[in-house]
């Protein structure tokens, strides 16, 4: 199954026309996806659910966010 979630800002409390659409994401892989936070420049951090692990990781919305393990950090 396909899962498209977009996140949507009210601007004016009260007026229908002032909803404008954040972001919106397709992934296969993801089941559960949940807001955290908005920097200043607009970009969103949120956290996700990945199948078939369950697996919760954060992402930006522009792309994956890695962790230093991930990111291919290596230690002395």
């Amino acid at each position: 199954m396909f899962e498209t979630y977009k996140l949507w800002a009210l601007k004016d409390y009260g007026v229908k026309e002032s909803w404008s659409a954040l972001f919106t994401m397709e992934d296969p892989s993801i089941c559960r996806f949940v807001p955290k936070y908005r920097f200043a420049d607009g970009e969103l951090l949120f956290s996700c659910i990945h199948l078939p692990s369950d697996e919760t990781v954060f992402r930006t919305s522009s792309g994956p966010f890695l962790s230093w393990p991930d990111a291919g950090y290596v230690g002395e």
